[in-house]
């Protein structure tokens, strides 16, 4: 996990018979396609499914609403991991998220490369 994303707040709005509902957590990765949000709880969802989601910056008054549409979602008893694409745009340039996206987290971790004999 890019922990300093762990910091930024998304609230995710979904339309429902009754009207929008929201779920409230924290953006877990991102790239200019899409991203994870990790939402306190087990929540189950309609998938795939389309919805807005705001993104807002931890410390400045910076937020951003995206159309989303939801791919994937993986629910634990505490926590709701959910998979979307940005849609029907990309992440726009020149949000507070660039800097995030500069490098990947995982591009700093040791890797270690396996010989096959055969």
């Amino acid at each position: 996990m890019p922990s300093t994303l762990a910091v930024v707040t998304a609230v995710l709005e979904l339309p429902t018979g009754l009207g929008p509902s929201s779920l409230t957590g924290k953006l877990w990765d991102a790239s200019a396609a899409g991203c994870c949000v990790a939402f306190p709880g087990f929540h189950r969802l309609d998938l795939p499914g389309l919805g807005q989601l705001r993104i807002t910056h931890p410390f400045l008054a910076e937020s951003h609403l995206l159309g989303v549409e939801l791919r994937w979602a993986d629910a634990f008893a505490h926590i709701t991991f959910v998979g979307m694409l940005f849609s029907p745009d990309l992440l726009p340039e020149g949000t507070f998220l660039d800097g995030y996206m500069l490098r990947c987290w995982a591009d700093g971790e040791a890797t270690m490369t396996l010989g096959l004999e055969g």
